[in-house]
């Protein structure tokens, strides 16, 4: 192979990978400025960061560790479709038993309120108003004896005896479950912080501004010096020009010189021959 041949196939594999990082670097980009959009919006405490109607959150506690196939546990991503005024009673008229749900609740493993995402066990009418009693996989699997059985644990007078179960009425019901990244939660929990706020996303931003600063002055520099020397090559080529048209009125004047001489030259001898 040619070292020209080199050189081409070399250039070549350079700008795939340019083209690489770049569409790396610019996706990242726009999933940290999503991201923190997101967070942003949240008008609560216990709000679910989304947008577009699309959210996440990062699982807590092992609560819905199990083994189904949409059983998450600690640290894991979760993502959720959230509901809103324009949507919210016809999402949560179509929920039915084993879907997920998210809703606000008081988690006493933590001793604290969070956001609880757990299955939909049974959907209970009571008093005309929809009921929703979940609970978390691993509880479930746990030990049959924890496991919600309507016969068992509902009375319609006493209401729910199983203390494993949450009671979620449709009106809390924040958003709905609609898939997970494995152990990605952590990440996005450090993002949440101030420390990782900085560095996940305004840094990245901050240099990803400067990069293409510095790529504009560059090229306005490239282009810059690209007209200085169209303008240097115009001026040689006037000069080149000029220096022909000098030569050739130079050798114009010498043709004329000798005509003139042998024309002198002749008359001379025509008329000593005289």
């Amino acid at each position: 192979m040619s070292e020209q041949k080199v050189q081409v196939q070399e250039k070549k594999w350079y700008k795939i990978t340019k083209l690489c990082v770049n569409v790396v670097f610019y996706a990242l980009i726009v999933v940290l400025l999503l991201f923190s959009i997101a967070n942003l919006n949240k008008k609560e405490e216990f709000d679910v960061p989304s947008i577009f109607g699309k959210g996440f959150t990062t699982v807590l506690t092992p609560s819905m560790e199990g083994t189904q196939d949409d059983s998450f546990t600690v640290n894991d991503l979760v993502f959720l479709n959230v509901l809103n005024d324009r949507n919210h009673d016809k999402k949560v008229s179509k929920l039915e038993v084993g879907d997920i749900i998210t809703f606000e609740g008081y988690n006493e493993s933590i001793n604290q309120v969070i956001l609880n995402t757990h299955r939909i066990v049974d959907i209970i009418d009571y008093n005309g108003q929809t009921i929703f009693i979940t609970q978390g996989d691993r509880v479930a699997e746990m030990n049959d004896d924890y496991k919600y059985s309507r016969e068992d644990d509902w009375d319609p007078e006493v209401g729910l005896l199983n203390d494993r179960c949450e009671l979620v009425s449709a009106d809390d019901v924040k958003a709905i479950y609609s898939g997970k990244w494995v152990g990605a939660g952590k990440a996005f929990k450090f993002i949440q912080t101030s420390n990782g706020f900085l560095l996940c996303i305004v840094l990245p931003i901050a240099i990803f501004f400067v990069v293409e600063l510095l790529i504009v002055i560059l090229n306005f520099m490239k282009i810059k010096q690209g007209k200085r020397e169209e303008e240097h090559a115009v001026e040689m080529e006037k000069m080149r020009q000029e220096q022909q048209r000098l030569l050739e009125e130079e050798k114009a004047r010498i043709r004329a010189e000798i005509l003139a001489e042998q024309a002198r030259k002749q008359e001379e001898e025509e008329n000593n021959n005289n």
